[in-house]
């Protein structure tokens, strides 16, 4: 199990595609990006042998696999991506 544990809010950019105010059928499509800051990783496990998930050395095992984590993918884990693909019905 892996959490990936961030601020409480992030500002983010988003362009949007589409007319939600026309009336008829038609499709919307919103691009973006939300700027997470630096977020912490946090491996652990839930299920299995409990004394096996308890152990001292299994949870010090877990501690370099975060950091391996975060040096491969550390440049794209402060940036989410945001996509939104929408179909809308204009009635009036």
């Amino acid at each position: 199990m892996g959490t990936l544990d961030s601020a409480d809010s992030a500002p983010y950019v988003l362009i949007g595609f589409g007319r939600h105010t026309n009336t008829g059928l038609g499709l919307f499509l919103d691009l973006g990006v939300a700027f997470l800051g630096e977020p912490e990783l946090l491996l652990g496990a839930t299920e299995g042998n409990p004394a096996v998930i308890n152990d001292a050395t299994f949870q010090a095992r877990l501690r370099p696999e975060e950091t391996n984590v975060e040096d491969e993918v550390g440049t794209y884990l402060p940036y989410w991506p945001i996509v939104s693909i929408g179909l809308k019905l204009g009635i009036g």
